[in-house]
Order: structure tokens, then sequence, then C-alpha cells
């Protein structure tokens, strides 16, 4: 998008638009550095053999030089084709990489990577045939051709680079150290650089790069920051794309990069106001197809090495610490009936027989849950362990549910703010206060120091390993202000019934995806949790257990409501409530 944007607006200059996508790589030397000094490498990293100085001079030489090659191949694609055709005939590359890896790489040929192969051959093909209406006026039909024979010799090219850079890293690096990721784009894009700038100023287009930026239509400002960013996104698109060869493979890297490719043609509608035909719809149709065939066979490989791996090894059961996960969803169910022990003495909830008959079914249904047999746990964690984790669970259970009734309490006895910035205020401070104390625990334990280990050696890789954080943390704090919110506008009961609806699906989800084993007593456990304490939901929170006996002015509010549609529009009468609390009514 950013290099067609550089020849709408009067850029000319073919070497220039080439140069910028290689010559960001002083970008990576930060990153190189800080994965030399890192400490936490595996202890194999040395094992095999370090490539001499000459190899990897050739090596880079080689790879550098093709990859200059192939940005010029683009390059000219780009300037006589529409973006829609350039960004779908770029989806060949992933055809051509297939048949690379197939002879490099030892890619092995599905029925479902061959439709793939199709598909996608088929949908740049098409593009060649059509008609010459939205070139009319703008590109002679030479170079049409032209700019259409460049970016499938690209496409094929990168392709080849591609396999031929997974090669290198199985054949020639061998490091697991991604410091090797590093080195690979800065000395291919150092090399490239230097035949793009010899090819530069052996064309004389460096004479006119002055007068370029001075006519070009956005300003000059404009000009340069379009070539900036343009090397920007180059050095993080090459990021992604050699980090994904050095962890998989040069194919699943091509099919992350080709993932966008439909998207484009949209946004170039959108921006640069091209025409999108009938035979484009039809290419990127295919195109899209193509990729969906490709990824559902990536989905069968992946399929098979879970479930091979889970033969295995089952010790790598996914639990939190102690417990599978659906086990430790059930037994917090029981906060449930702690909560509403809490909220008798705490909130002067009453207890009525069916608070009763839900404390009773929780309790029973998680004590079940301790006495199981062996069979489901045992291949996965010791019974010791598996008590021990059943303890902490129900302990904070029980300590989750008094929390809840004390937060209740504060709203009532001394926070006394109807506004919801009180809600706000609670989840702010409250978790600030938690947050410095487990900081401590964390530098106190000497936890910190394997942070930067278990990142590296988390199985899903590491940016996922902060994505799950991140999602974690935002996720805790949008139930936070679920839960603190009901506690606030009802009670903590009825807040406590609402979080625990969704428990009972959670098994389910953890046999899906975790692959959790759901025995009877499981399922006996589950069936008993469904809520059954009604008076928590609507008759407590309408009846004197609220406040004592008093209401706030928006409850009553609704309250007023709720009698006059019994009662046929007859309301309540209001009096003044009890000394010290003027907006309190009696119900």
């Amino acid at each position: 998008m950013l290099g067609r944007l550089y020849f709408n607006n009067g850029g000319k200059s073919k070497w220039m638009i080439t140069l910028v996508q290689t010559a960001g790589f002083p970008l990576m030397y930060p990153l190189i550095f800080f994965f030399s000094s890192s400490k936490t490498q595996p202890e194999n990293h040395h094992v095999a053999g370090k490539p001499s100085w000459t190899t990897l001079v050739i090596l880079y030489t080689t790879l550098g030089t093709f990859f200059a090659t192939d940005c010029m191949l683009y390059t000219f694609g780009l300037n006589f084709l529409p973006v829609s055709t350039y960004s779908l005939i770029c989806a060949s590359q992933l055809a051509f990489n297939a048949f690379f890896s197939y002879f490099l790489n030892g890619q092995k040929f599905t029925p479902y990577i061959a439709n793939s192969l199709v598909l996608l051959s088929f949908s740049s093909t098409l593009l060649v045939f059509q008609s010459d209406e939205e070139q009319t006026g703008k590109i002679s039909r030479s170079k049409y051709i032209i700019g259409f024979v460049c970016t499938v010799a690209a496409s094929a090219g990168y392709g080849f680079m591609l396999s031929i850079t997974q090669l290198a890293f199985q054949k020639i690096l061998k490091s697991t150290s991604y410091k090797v990721v590093f080195d690979m784009i800065v000395y291919q894009n150092m090399v490239a650089s230097v035949g793009i700038l010899m090819g530069l100023f052996a064309s004389g287009e460096w004479k006119d790069i002055d007068g370029e930026m001075r006519s070009f239509e956005s300003g000059t400002v404009s000009y340069i920051m379009n070539l900036v960013w343009t090397a920007v996104a180059w050095q993080v698109f090459s990021v992604g794309c050699i980090g994904l060869i050095f962890e998989v493979s040069s194919l699943f890297s091509n099919v992350i990069t080709t993932l966008g490719i439909p998207i484009v043609p949209v946004l170039a509608v959108v921006f640069f106001h091209e025409k999108m035909n009938g035979v484009k719809v039809i290419s990127m149709l295919l195109a899209i197809w193509g990729f969906i065939s490709y990824i559902y066979q990536h989905y069968i490989d992946d399929s098979k090495e879970k479930a091979k791996a889970r033969l295995v090894n089952h010790d790598r059961h996914v639990r939190l610490l102690y417990l599978p996960v659906s086990t430790y969803s059930l037994i917090c169910a029981s906060q449930l009936g702690f909560n509403a022990v809490f909220a008798f003495f705490l909130n002067q909830q009453k207890l009525t027989p069916y608070i009763m008959n839900s404390i009773f079914i929780l309790t029973l249904s998680t004590i079940l849950l301790v006495i199981q047999g062996d069979s489901s746990e045992s291949i996965y964690t010791s019974k010791r362990r598996y008590t021990f984790g059943f303890v902490c669970t129900i302990s904070a259970s029980a300590g989750y549910a008094l929390l809840l009734s004390l937060t209740q309490l504060s709203y009532q006895k001394i926070v006394k703010d109807e506004s919801f910035r009180a809600v706000l205020s609670m989840i702010i401070y409250q978790s600030m206060v938690s947050s410095f104390v487990i900081v401590i625990g964390i530098f106190a334990s000497g936890d910190w120091k394997m942070l930067r280990g278990e990142m590296m050696e988390f199985e899903l890789g590491e940016v996922l390993y902060v994505m799950i954080l991140v999602s974690k943390a935002v996720s805790w704090q949008i139930f936070s202000i679920g839960i603190m919110g009901l506690t606030f506008k009802v009670t903590s009961l009825f807040s406590n019934v609402v979080s625990t609806v969704g428990l009972p699906i959670v098994p389910i989800l953890a046999v899906v995806f975790f692959h959790d084993e759901m025995s009877g007593v499981k399922i006996v456990s589950m069936a008993n949790h469904k809520p059954t304490n009604r008076s928590s939901t609507s008759q407590t929170s309408m009846t004197s257990s609220i406040n004592g006996g008093y209401c706030t002015s928006t409850q009553m509010e609704g309250l007023d409501n709720t009698i006059s549609n019994v009662n046929g529009g007859i309301g309540s009468h209001r009096s003044q409530g009890p000394p010290n609390e003027a907006a309190y009514y009696p119900i």
C-alpha cells in the first residue's frame, strides 16, 4: 500500500523504493545485542559446530543478492500493476514455496496442499486474461504483461528464497538462539542494500531524488515519511517471516504472509479507488479457498501431533498447577455456599430453604471430587498434590466469598456512595495494593530470575506467552467490574450467583481443549452445581434482607414499579427512614 502510494504521488525511482525494502536493517542491532547478552539459552546451544566465516560470507552474500533481485522484480510489478491485481498475484508465492519445500525441506504433499497449489495457481493466472478496461489511459498492455511476469517471477523467487532460508537454518547455522534470526535479517539486508545502492548510482536515478522529493504531490515531509515507514514496515515483516521459518517452517511462514493478501484488494478499492471487477473477485475467492485448504491440512497435522503428545507424555496435562481445569472449576462453585454463610452474618442475608438446599448440594458436590478414584488423576499428579490443590482451591473459594461479603458491607457502612465511581475506586485501589504485595513476593521468592527463561521455553512461543498474560490481565479487570458492580447494585450473593452460572461450562471446555477426563463423579458433581437459591436472585433482593429492612432510593424506585405493575398501578408509601439514613426507605 505504501509502495503504491509512492508511485501514485509522483514517485518515479524504482531503485529508491527498492532500497527502502532492505535499508532498515540497522533497526535490528538492538535486538542482536539483546539476544547476544541473554543467559537463558539452552545448555546444548553450542553442541553443533559453528559454521566457518567463509561459509557465512557465501551464505549471506548469496541470499542478499537474491533478495535484492527479488525486491527489484516486486518493484517493477507494483509500478506497472494496480495494487489489487499485484497483491492477488503475490498469493501464488505459496504454491511456489510448497513446490520448493517438497524438494529442499522434505515437505509432504497431501490432497489438501495439492488442492491449495492448484487454486492459488488458477487465481493468479486468471488476472492476466482480464479486460483492458481498467488499464485504458493508464498503462499499455505490454507494460501490464511485464508487470505480471515480474510479479510472478518475484513470487517464485521469494518462495525459493524462503525454502533456502529454512535449509540454511537446518543444515548450516544449526542454532537454537533467536540471535541467528536477526543475524540473517541484518546481513542479508546489508548485502542487498549495497547491491541496490550500486544500481541506484549506476542508473543515475540518484540525481533525480531531490527533484522527485520537491515535486511529490503530498509534499516533502510526506515523501520522507513514506520512505521511512516503508523501511520500518519491511523490517517488521522480516522479523515475523524469518522468525516463523526459524520456529516452524518456510511454508507455514508463507501461509501467514498470504493471510493478509485478500484484504489488500479491498483496501485498494477504498483508498486508491481501483476497480474490483468480476475476474478479480473470482481470483480473490480462489485465493481464499486455497489458503483455507492449506490451513485445514495444518489443522489436521496439528491435531495428530497433539494426540501423539498426549499418548507419549501424560505428565504434561494442562492443569492449574495441581488440579485439572475441570476439577478446579467445579470446586470453585463452592464459593456460592460460603458466600451465603458469610452474607447471613455480615449482610443480614436470610437463609431460605432454597439457599440451604444450595449450600448442601454444593458442599456434597465438592466432597465428591476429593474422594474420587485415582484412575483419572493418578497419571497426571500424585494424590498428595491433588489433595493439596483441592484444599487450596476450597480455601480460595471461602476467602473469595468472604471478600465479596466484606465488599458489600463496606459499600453499605463505610463508602456510602451511590455513584459508580465507588466501584471503580474499589477495583483500582484494591488491585493496586494486591499487585504491590504480589510483586514483593515475586522478588522475594526469586521467581523473577526465571521469567526470561520461562518465556523462551514456552511451548507456544514468546509472543503467545506475552499475549496470554496480557489477555488474562484484561479479562480479570472486566470480571472485576462485573462482580463489584453487581455487589454494589444488588448484593454479594447475587453477584456470586451470576459468576457461578458459567462454571458448569468450563469442565466441558476443558475436555474439548485440554483433554481432561470427564469421569462419572465429575458429571454428578457438575449436575449438582445448578444454582437453586431462588431467593438470592429475586426474593432476597426485594425483601427486608437488604440493608436490614431498608433499601436505597434507586432500589425503592424499582420496587415501586414492580408493585405498581402487580397491583394495577398502586404504588407504595414512602416514609422517612431511620436516623442518619435519610436516603433509605422501609419496605
